[in-house]
């Protein structure tokens, strides 16, 4: 019960001291737990993160809250949908979007497309209406 002791004293509270020793004892297991799954968390995190070595395509969080965020590796050239359903569509509208190893990004949609430019470096493209 060296393990136990040692959990007491890393949690060193003099709340904790002056408790009795099944409060003692259940504080110390609920510690031990939460550091069990700390741990078991971690490893999931980087389950999910892990992929592919030579993943060229990265599911990323665009909202900004993580800028440590590289990105999820989905694999070498993955081809990754977009589905769009309006409201009086029966069908979605699917991009497919692929990039090659030429560094070319290739798009397909179910539709024809408009291409917007917005900038330099930036373009919409719109279902043609």
């Amino acid at each position: 019960m060296t393990d136990d002791h040692d959990d007491h004293r890393a949690f060193d509270d003099p709340r904790l001291e002056k408790q009795p020793a099944w409060v003692q004892n259940g504080v110390i297991a609920l510690n031990g737990h939460v550091r069990y799954l700390r741990r078991e968390l971690e490893q999931l995190r980087a389950r999910v993160n892990a992929g592919p070595e030579d993943s060229n395509t990265f599911l990323t969080d665009t909202s900004g809250d993580d800028p440590e965020d590289s990105g999820r590796p989905l694999g070498r050239n993955a081809s990754i949908e977009f589905r769009t359903l309006a409201p009086e569509a029966r069908y979605p509208h699917v991009f497919d979007v692929r990039l090659m190893d030429d560094g070319a990004l290739r798009i397909e949609f179910t539709d024809d497309l408009r291409i917007e430019p917005l900038a330099a470096n930036e373009l919409l493209l719109r279902r043609l209406e």
